[in-house]
């Protein structure tokens, strides 16, 4: 739990010290480099769940609430824009990809958004 609080606020520090360092962009490296972990985690993920060699059972995690989970999404916003002003469009669209799907994936399990698509079930 307390992990996730360290994500949020290694965002919002790295945040404020790109900002009031005048764009010194060393700031952003700890805030991209646990986005690109996560990201490197949510493709393994996908590839394993997509091939047919693997099987694997996925599982809701329990221990943090959604709340928090939308909180660290959240947070990585503020590095993500950052980035942009710093002139780093092609990554921060390529992360802000990944931060999309989180969200949305959030607010679909939130919300208990019925995905399924009919008779198939």
């Amino acid at each position: 739990m307390f992990y996730l609080y360290g994500i949020v606020l290694t965002h919002i520090v790295g945040g404020a010290g790109y900002h009031y360092s005048g764009g010194n962009e060393y700031f952003l490296i700890p805030g991209v480099l646990l986005i690109l972990y996560n990201m490197y985690n949510y493709t393994k993920v996908s590839v394993l769940v997509l091939s047919p060699h693997w099987n694997i059972e996925l599982e809701y995690d329990e221990e943090s609430t959604w709340k928090e989970k939308f909180l660290v999404q959240s947070s990585s916003i503020i590095t993500l824009a950052y980035i942009y002003k710093a002139g780093y469009m092609f990554a921060a669209g390529l992360m802000s990809f990944y931060a999309i799907v989180v969200l949305l994936s959030l607010i679909i399990t939130v919300a208990n958004i019925d995905m399924s698509e009919g008779g198939d079930e």
